[in-house]
């Protein structure tokens, strides 16, 4: 079935200036965080390993989707000067550079085990959450918990307003 009503989203604000196809990637994203920052909490507990692991890849896979459609933009010069200052907001933030270095922290949770790489750094006994420290670069889980809470709310700011979505634009389905 044909979405007849996808322009009023995916064209709106300074994201939406940009060529549709990247738009509708960056509402999935923005659709993603969303559900991470206002969903997951009612259905997994706080500070569980499972919350953990949906919190880190998708904000992981969300900062490195992001990436790639500034660099496409880039490419095909179509990048406005909007839309660069959005990217810049949100990949420049020292949380965001420091989720884009954790690529083993995010092969270990994706992937449910460690490789023999990381097996020979920990000490015999060590637990998920030893590792999870050991990958996260001196942070604690609980510090990289509160981290991945801060990223996703900012990312999920950052594409709300670069979409004009703050407050209740959608009023009986028609577009403020």
């Amino acid at each position: 079935m044909r979405d007849i009503k996808y322009e009023a989203l995916y064209n709106r604000g300074s994201l939406g200036a940009n060529p549709i196809e990247f738009s509708a990637g960056l509402v999935l994203l923005l659709a993603n965080l969303n559900y991470l920052h206002y969903i997951l909490p009612r259905l997994i507990p706080s500070g569980s390993h499972t919350q953990f692991r949906l919190k880190f890849i998708t904000a992981f896979q969300t900062n490195s989707n992001i990436k790639a459609i500034q660099d496409r933009l880039v490419a095909t010069k179509s990048l406005s000067a909007e839309t660069k200052d959005i990217f810049r907001d949100a990949l420049g933030n020292t949380d965001s550079r420091w989720l884009r270095k954790r690529r083993r922290l995010r092969n270990l949770l994706t992937h449910y085990l460690p490789d023999s790489r990381i097996i020979s750094e920990l000490p015999l006994g060590a637990t998920r959450v030893d590792t999870i420290e050991h990958l996260g670069g001196g942070l604690t889980f609980g510090e990289i918990d509160a981290l991945l809470d801060r990223n996703i709310a900012h990312l999920s700011s950052l594409l709300e307003s670069g979409f004009r979505l703050a407050g209740d634009p959608f009023w009986l389905g028609k577009v403020t």
